[in-house]
């Protein structure tokens, strides 16, 4: 099973109509968490979506897990919703599918969240035909699929520094054919209700992963 399925599976019949942005007592150091650190979040978020009712922010949690377990960077970005902008903890992935060695296909997913428990947890994921979101808070998770999106890629990094071996034994992540950090130039803004309110990702640059999958039916 992989990120990408995952995050495609999380979508909810209603439209929440608000959610608490606040700014997340996050540093915004270049060197961001260490290693451990990151060993330490992922783990935490794999025992909490063994503990959460809502699957769809079961899921969030589960990819927030995966991401780090394969070495991406947790940092900080920022997440406006209607005319509030916080400053949420976030990790990032580019998902690009192969097939003898080709890419087929790639999925863009950034996944913020603030607060311990956490409080709010939004998802951002662009593939080549469809734009989703979820907003999810402790009262409710919403899916929203539509919207708009523009994501330039910046170069492949160094390797990454995977955290499979030390993750969990139930985080089923992918094995991956490659992995390496990349800093994407993207923005997301996506409808929400009938009243004209939207989530977004306000045009920044956001640190994460680019990792490369055999892909499969």
């Amino acid at each position: 099973m992989c990120i990408v399925r995952l995050l495609r599976g999380c979508c909810a019949a209603s439209v929440l109509a608000a959610i608490a942005v606040t700014a997340a007592c996050s540093s915004d150091s270049s060197t961001g968490p260490s290693m451990s650190q990151n060993l330490r979040t992922l783990s935490r978020f794999d025992s909490l979506r063994g503990t959460t009712a809502d699957p769809e922010r079961a899921n969030a949690f589960l990819s927030i897990a995966q991401i780090l377990a394969q070495g991406a960077p947790l940092g900080t970005g920022l997440i406006k919703n209607g005319s509030v902008t916080g400053r949420f903890s976030m990790v990032a992935a580019l998902v690009v599918d192969d097939v003898n060695g080709q890419p087929v296909d790639s999925q863009y997913t950034v996944i913020g969240y603030e607060g311990n428990a956490p409080d709010s947890v939004v998802v951002f994921n662009a593939t080549s035909t469809a734009v989703f979101s979820l907003v999810s808070d402790h009262a409710a998770s919403v899916g929203t699929i539509g919207g708009t999106v523009a994501i330039t890629p910046g170069a492949p990094g160094t390797a990454c520094k995977s955290l499979l071996e030390q993750a969990p034994p139930d985080l089923d992540a992918p094995t991956p054919i490659g992995c390496t950090l990349q800093t994407v130039q993207a923005s997301f803004t996506v409808p929400v209700g009938a009243g004209g309110d939207s989530i977004s990702l306000p045009n920044q640059q956001v640190a994460g992963i680019r990792l490369e999958t055999t892909a499969t039916d």
